[in-house]
């Protein structure tokens, strides 16, 4: 029995209903937030989308380390990686983050 493709649309509700936060990252800016990821930082969506980079999401001491898994994606030395880091919410505190990361290219 053969099945029909999710449509877009269906990709779409699933992202944005997902009880986890899920992003998208080019040029180390977020290009794609869900309502989660923004509500785990403590941020709008809108707000969270004009930030002009990752790093005031994340705790001093990661920025490198984040900076460099996502370098290594973008130049497909890797597809995917698995690692902690500290985020940092707009009051201030901190919260541990399992990031699941996995390249991919939207429009070149």
């Amino acid at each position: 029995m053969s099945q029909e493709p999710l449509a877009l649309e269906t990709y779409r509700t699933i992202v944005e209903r997902s009880l986890v936060g899920v992003y998208a990252i080019q040029d180390m800016r977020l290009v794609y937030a869900n309502d989660k990821f923004a509500q785990l930082f403590g941020y709008s969506r809108d707000e969270i989308m004009r930030l002009p980079s990752v790093l005031p999401l994340l705790r001093a001491d990661d920025h490198d380390r984040v900076a460099e898994t996502i370098r290594q994606r973008v130049s497909g030395e890797i597809e995917h990686i698995e690692y902690t880091v500290h985020g940092l919410r707009k009051n201030g505190t901190t919260i541990v983050m399992d990031i699941r990361s996995v390249r991919g290219m939207h429009n070149g």
